[in-house]
């Protein structure tokens, strides 16, 4: 979807709780708001920061959720190290914790949703990010952009009005620049 949807409609969601009745109920919540979008999710789960780097060179998620109060490195140092490798990767905080909301801006977090999480509230993260990921991932496979047409990497050429050129080549370029 976001990422992920090279490989298939999956939308890639890594969690980060060491609450496991927290993580079961967002992984079930998760679900069912895909199956609401007749989407397929999966949730990885992580019961430590420490546990979810060793397992990831690379983030191949499509978000990751964090919970802030952990036992060694908390959310928030989780979510810089993440920011070292991955500046676009979104990330969202799911916690009980007020106090760290601004180091949320500081890492680009997407959202910081206080315990307790509602169904309404995570479904609004995720069709934030769902839409945001349908936009971009019609980008992917633009090969060029001129004032006549748009060519696709499959080679199919498709033909640019003189009135959307301007806006659909600016959003191209942010597009790669990112």
């Amino acid at each position: 979807m976001i990422r992920s949807l090279e490989n298939a409609d999956i939308m890639r969601i890594a969690y980060c709780e060491d609450e496991p009745a927290q993580a079961a109920l967002v992984r079930d919540m998760v679900m069912q708001w895909a199956g609401s979008r007749k989407i397929t999710a999966e949730v990885i789960l992580y019961e430590s920061a420490e546990e979810f780097l060793f397992k990831n060179e690379t983030f191949l998620y499509d978000v990751v959720f964090l919970d802030i109060a952990m036992r060694q490195m908390n959310g928030v140092e989780l979510a810089r190290a993440i920011r070292q490798k991955d500046k676009n990767l979104p990330i969202a905080f799911l916690t009980a914790d007020r106090t760290f909301a601004i180091e949320g801006y500081e890492v680009h977090a997407v959202r910081y949703l206080l315990k307790p999480v509602t169904a309404e509230k995570l479904g609004s993260l995720l069709d934030e990010l769902l839409e945001a990921a349908e936009k971009d991932m019609n980008l992917s496979c633009v090969e060029k952009i001129s004032r006549a047409e748009c060519m696709l990497s499959d080679g199919t050429r498709l033909p640019v009005s003189r009135s959307s050129y301007q806006d659909l080549n600016e959003r191209f370029i942010r597009y790669y620049r990112e």
